[in-house]
């Protein structure tokens, strides 16, 4: 008997040792000297975006209508440039939107300057001739969106934004600290402000007592002010609409932009899933979804400018949202009804074809996004409009002025901010309704389609889950202009935001199977409860389910255990690398001193100090998801048209993201063996951690 026992315990384990994770992520390629020379020239033009009339560099003056050979059309360069000498009127501090349409015109061919340059030595030269001339903010987001489209330059590092543009994640009176410091002669500094929640009053014999005057509006939302304010999170918003904007899906960049209205409702709804799981870790309710005819309770002031020095305007508490004089929420209110009429018809009309396109289970989510988000190829485009951008710009103008020649808004339409106001999770409530919608009219999951026979999850496990708050330090020298670029080294300016953090951890998850698989592995974290202690339903916190992981595996035969730490999932991404930082890398490795590796294609995700909503002290319990599906259909197309998810189309399965979650759910339905449910706590410790 003895015998027998060890044997299969021999079995097991060896079964165990040959299950794997599926690699998703190519090797890292060491760069070469050409790297390293356009990886700094990158970096430079990122560099001091407030010195334009001092900036000076070899190609700062290129010649761009006597070289129009090195387009591969002449006319880009010739429609450019009649733009340039005719409508061009942005003054160097003013205010760029692109919800301006001369703006949002001009911007656009500036992008196709950059973008149609044969090569990148033409591409640089073009970006020099701009820098010098063309709005820090519209440049910046031209040439951003150049580096991110071009087949030549995917493989190069972007410096976060929140240390090109300080001035719109640092709060205006740290700014003046910072020009402060660099009138006197300081060299060196650092900068520490925290505004978030309860931490920051000092007025406290008259803010925060019994006879406070705020109380009248009983609102929290300071509370997780650190969530929305995170420059980390911040600058994952920024990057997500600026590797997806809506006007260049458009053949003539040869981009077939697979499933973006997909990827756009899941990357909104996992956005909406994580601030809910905030909210309820810090004891406030679910979130109100937008009504139109409701006052906005809780307002905002953002307390960050623009590059120009102008502040954002901000929102008093209990605003009207349907202002008859706000033109654009009458714009807004019209384009939701005509995508919730062709939600509720099952289908749009096609004018190309004329022919009725039908929302099915494989594409329907994925017309609708379009839709809603105003993709340039959506073939019907012109009828249903940009709710999504039309409704941000009319939140915006809920506190306007006559006379607003600058067209400044509040900081929700700017894509620097937008995720700061807490008005914008309102909308998100009500957008994610409206997509949502379309899977109402789909039958749940049955135990057929959710199933994986012959497969059990048996366990996941933790370590001890534990978050904590930080002070994080980033460069802000780029605050303030000086004549030469040269001159930065002698400043070594940092900010310091309080921020949420959690540490390392790890989790094994065991499969039991009956024959060698492949499959794909997905956890997810949710609530446990609401913010009374009521224990929630699998329907009740559906939406509030964000997902963690997905990694694919090869299963044998009997029991697999993969073990994962938190830094390996796909889904999230870490800090970006600081000017200094990367300056410094790159001058090391052209010296030979150490090696410079070249970036991935896919550098994106929800920042990984994310993973964990806040815990408690004695420990908060939080449901933990792990489902475990074959891996049969793989993506088939281009990688450089994928943009789903990040950590490259190796983990698109052809379930619809967010599975099996996107739908309504018959909670009997869930009881099969390769969908395992546990619940897990998460602590929190009360020691700031300084970062240097």
């Amino acid at each position: 008997m003895r015998e027998i026992q060890v044997l299969c315990a021999l079995v097991l384990f060896a079964a165990a040792a040959h299950a794997s994770v599926v690699p998703v992520k190519g090797e890292r390629k060491i760069a070469d000297a050409v790297y390293l020379t356009r990886q700094k020239q990158i970096l430079e033009l990122y560099v001091g975006p407030k010195q334009r009339e001092y900036y000076s560099s070899e190609f700062s003056d290129f010649d761009l209508k006597a070289n129009q050979n090195q387009w591969t059309d002449p006319e880009v360069v010739n429609m450019f440039m009649w733009m340039y000498e005719n409508t061009y009127t942005l003054p160097k501090n003013g205010i760029f939107t692109l919800y301006e349409g001369k703006q949002r015109r001009f911007a656009t061919k500036l992008f196709d300057l950059f973008y149609f340059a044969k090569d990148f030595d033409t591409f640089y030269k073009a970006a020099c001739w701009a820098k010098k001339r063309i709005e820090p903010v519209m440049f910046n987001y031209a040439f951003t969106l150049a580096m991110y489209h071009r087949t030549d330059c995917h493989q190069f590092r972007i410096p976060p934004m929140y240390e090109v543009f300080p001035d719109y994640f640092v709060p205006q009176e740290t700014i003046q600290e910072i020009y402060n410091a660099k009138l006197l002669g300081v060299k060196e500094a650092t900068f520490t402000y925290n505004n978030t929640g309860y931490e920051y009053n000092y007025n406290f014999d008259s803010v925060g007592g019994v006879l406070d005057y705020s109380l009248t509006n009983q609102h929290l939302e300071n509370k997780i002010s650190y969530f929305r304010e995170d420059i980390g999170l911040n600058n994952y918003y920024l990057t997500w609409m600026r590797k997806n904007p809506g006007w260049m899906a458009n053949s003539k960049y040869g981009k077939t932009w697979f499933k973006r209205g997909e990827g756009f409702y899941y990357t909104m709804q996992q956005l909406f899933a994580r601030y809910t799981l905030e909210r309820l870790a810090n004891g406030l309710s679910w979130v109100d979804y937008l009504q139109w005819e409701k006052e906005v309770q809780v307002g905002y002031n953002p307390r960050v400018s623009h590059v120009g020095g102008q502040s954002f305007f901000p929102r008093s508490d209990n605003m009207d949202i349907d202002d008859p004089n706000n033109f654009y929420i009458y714009e807004a209110r019209k384009m939701q009804d005509r995508v919730i009429g062709a939600i509720g018809y099952r289908g749009y009309w096609d004018p190309n074809n004329d022919s009725l396109v039908a929302f099915d289970e494989e594409w329907g989510m994925d017309y609708v996004g379009k839709a809603l988000y105003g993709w340039g190829d959506f073939t019907a485009q012109k009828y249903y409009g940009n709710f999504y951008f039309k409704t941000l710009q009319g939140l915006g103008n809920i506190a306007h002025f006559k006379h607003n020649v600058e067209r400044n808004y509040g900081a929700i339409t700017c894509p620097f901010t937008t995720v700061r106001d807490p008005l914008y999770y309102n909308f998100l409530g009500r957008l994610i309704y409206t997509m949502q919608l379309h899977k109402f009219n789909l039958p749940p999951y049955k135990k057929t389609e959710l199933g994986f026979p012959g497969v059990t999850v048996k366990n996941i496990e933790f370590d001890k889950l534990v978050t904590y708050f930080e002070m994080y330090p980033f460069n802000v020298f780029n605050t303030f202009p000086v004549k030469d670029n040269s001159e930065y080294k002698n400043f070594n300016y940092k900010a310091k935001q309080f921020r949420l953090n959690h540490k390392p951890y790890t989790y094994k998850v065991t499969v039991d199977s009956d024959a060698s698989y492949d499959a794909m592995v997905r956890v997810f974290i949710g609530p446990k409860f609401d913010s009374e202690e009521h224990p929630l339903t699998l329907s009740q916190r559906r939406l509030a389910m964000f997902e963690l992981d997905r990694f694919p595996v090869k299963m044998t035969a009997g029991q697999n255990v993969f073990e994962r730490n938190s830094k390996e999932s796909p889904i999230f991404y870490h800090d970006k690398e600081g000017f200094k930082d990367m300056f410094e890398k790159l001058e090391k490795a052209k010296g030979g001193e150490t090696y410079y590796y070249q970036t991935e294609k896919v550098s994106c995700g929800f920042p990984d100090r994310f993973q964990l909503p806040r815990g408690w002290k004695s420990g908060n319990t939080f449901v933990f998801t792990v489902v475990v599906t074959p891996f049969t259909k793989h993506y088939d197309g281009q990688d450089k048209d994928f943009y789903l998810t990040c950590g490259s189309s190796k983990l698109y399965d052809n379930k619809p993201l967010g599975f099996p979650f996107d739908r309504p759910v018959w909670e009997e339905q869930f009881e099969v063996s390769n969908i395992l449910t546990k619940d897990a706590l998460i602590y929190h410790k009360d020691e700031i951690v300084n970062n240097n």
